[in-house]
């Protein structure tokens, strides 16, 4: 068999795979996705939606830290990865 062609029919199977598991995922979940009308505390509004006041509070602190401390070490990584290895560069014992 040839190697695009298998490489396709995996492609094919795990797209079908992963479309039968988020659509029978969706199914299972089918009578909480539709909050009932009867009483007004089953009301689906941003409020009832969100985490509480002190875990947003808790996660903005944990963004502000983190976020620029994930982008300053991608940028020192992509600094000092930077170039193209050459094959004198592999010619060092160390290199390996």
């Amino acid at each position: 068999m040839d190697v695009v062609m298998l490489s396709r029919l995996q492609f094919a199977t795990a797209t079908i795979f992963h479309a039968g598991s988020v659509f029978f995922g969706i199914i299972g979940l089918y009578p909480n996705i539709i909050p009932s009308g009867i009483s007004p505390d089953f009301s689906l509004t941003a409020y009832n939606a969100s985490s509480s006041p002190l875990t947003l509070k808790i996660m903005l602190v944990v963004v502000i830290i983190f976020i620029p401390a994930v982008i300053a070490y991608q940028s020192w990584a992509y600094y000092l990865f930077r170039g193209k290895v050459t094959k004198e560069d592999l010619a060092y014992e160390e290199s390996y």
